[in-house]
């Protein structure tokens, strides 16, 4: 659809490129959350204890700073950073885009069990 317009510059092609493109973000944020979600038991806890520099930096629009964090996280844990995460940080999204993924990510992968344990006591 990109080549086709900037051959034709047909609006009617613009509007549907743009469609795709945020039907494109919007499934990876989809996918994000769901990553996020299946993560909170390994990795929960250590994403609970950098929650707050995660979200000063991600507020910040830090992305390489972003990226340390995350993948310190992950290399501490014998993981490897998955796809459709490293698919967040790659430039061509504009830092609103970026912020809305990790805070999709960061609020889904926080435990949610330790939070609640910390209210019972």
């Amino acid at each position: 659809l990109e080549i086709a317009y900037q051959k034709t510059k047909d609006e009617k092609l613009l509007s549907l490129l743009n469609r795709d493109k945020q039907n494109d973000e919007s499934n990876l944020m989809e996918d994000i959350k769901i990553l996020g979600w299946a993560m909170q038991e390994n990795l929960g806890e250590d994403f609970n204890k950098m929650s707050y520099k995660l979200l000063e930096q991600i507020r910040a629009g830090k992305r390489s700073e972003v990226m340390y964090s995350v993948t310190r996280i992950f290399i501490t844990n014998k993981q490897n950073i998955p796809d459709v995460l490293m698919e967040a940080f790659k430039p061509h999204y504009d830092i609103e885009t970026f912020k809305c993924f990790l805070y999709t990510f960061l609020c889904s992968v926080l435990n949610s069990k330790s939070q609640e344990q910390k209210k019972e006591e």
